[in-house]
C-alpha cells in the first residue's frame, strides 16, 4: 500500500514546516520495517486530528492540538483512539512521544523525586499498555528551555514541548500483537484527574517486529551494531531506554531491530 509520511519537520519563525513524501507501505513486511504508514494521521499534521476518535470529559479542564500535538489539561478524563486495519498477522512495537505531568510543575517534581509519579495517562494499544513518563523524566535535558523545577528545566507548553519532540525527547512504546484480524486498537487515555494535570503527546510510530512467533521468528537475523551517531534512542524489547548495547541481546535503535 501507499501511504503519507512525514520526512522532514522544522520549526522556522512562521511555524512549523512539513515535508511529506508517498512510502510503500511493505504488505510483506520484515523484522525492523516501518509500518507507520497504516496510521491515519499519526502527527496530528496541520494541528488537525483527522483519522481520530476523542471521548472526554473536560470538567474545568480543556483540551487542544497545536504544534502537531494533542494535550489535555486537567480534564477528568479523555480517550483519544483510532483502529488501524490491514496489518499483516505478527509482533509490532507501538512508540509515541509524550508525557504526563501529575499537578504541577512543582508537585511534579516532588513526585518524581520520592518515586511517588502518578501515571494516570496511559497509552494502549490492544491489550497492551503503557504508561506515559512524567514530564520529569527529561528534566534539564534543553538547558534552560521551560521552566525552572528542582530537577531542571521542563516544558510548560506546547511551542516548549514540540520542541523537546524535535529533540527526540519523551519517547515510549509498548510491544503488541496482532492477529489474523490485522486490526490494532490504538490510542491514550486517562481515567482520573490531578488539579493542573497535563498530557501531551504526538509522533506515533510502528515496527515489525515479526510473524506470529514473535521474536522466535527472527533468530538467527543479525544486523550490525550501528555507530551511536545523532543521539539515537536504543531501547530493550521491554521498552526499557538504554544508553548503549553493551549485553548480548534484541534493541530497537532509531525503529530498526538490532541482534547484538
Amino acid at each position: 500500500m501507499i501511504a503519507e509520511k512525514v520526512v522532514k519537520v522544522t520549526l522556522t519563525p512562521e511555524g512549523l514546516e512539513i515535508e511529506k513524501t508517498g512510502v510503500l507501505v511493505p504488505d510483506t513486511p520484515q523484522p525492523g520495517d516501518d509500518m507507520t504508514g497504516y496510521i491515519k494521521n499519526p502527527h496530528f499534521a496541520g494541528n488537525s486530528t483527522d483519522g481520530w476518535t476523542i471521548t472526554s470529559t473536560l470538567g474545568s479542564g480543556a483540551k487542544n492540538t497545536n504544534y502537531n500535538s494533542q494535550e489535555f489539561w486537567q480534564c477528568t478524563s479523555f480517550d483519544i483512539q483510532q483502529v488501524v486495519t490491514g496489518l499483516p498477522q505478527g509482533q509490532y512495537r507501538l512508540s509515541c512521544q509524550g508525557f504526563y505531568r501529575d499537578g504541577s510543575y512543582t508537585q511534579a517534581a516532588t513526585s518524581y523525586k520520592n518515586k511517588t509519579f502518578a501515571a494516570n495517562a496511559k497509552m494502549y494499544a490492544n491489550n497492551a499498555i503503557v504508561d506515559l513518563p512524567s514530564i520529569c523524566s527529561e528534566a534539564g535535558k534543553m538547558g534552560n528551555l521551560g521552566v525552572s523545577t528542582s530537577l531542571g528545566y521542563v516544558p510548560n507548553n506546547m511551542e516548549q514541548s514540540q520542541q523537546y519532540f524535535l529533540s527526540d525527547y519523551y519517547d515510549f512504546g509498548t510491544d503488541v500483537t496482532v492477529d489474523e484480524s490485522g486490526t490494532m486498537t490504538i490510542g491514550i487515555k486517562k481515567e482520573s484527574v490531578i488539579s493542573n494535570d497535563w498530557t501531551i503527546f504526538t509522533n506515533f510510530r510502528l515496527t515489525y517486529l515479526g510473524g506470529p512467533t514473535g521474536i522466535n521468528k527472527v533468530k538467527g537475523q543479525t544486523l550490525p551494531v550501528p555507530p551511536l551517531k545523532g543521539g539515537g534512542n536504543i531501547y530493550r524489547l521491554d521498552g526499557t531506554k538504554v544508553s548503549t548495547m553493551s549485553e548480548p541481546g534484541i534493541y530497537i535503535y532509531n525503529g530498526k531491530k538490532v541482534t547484538r
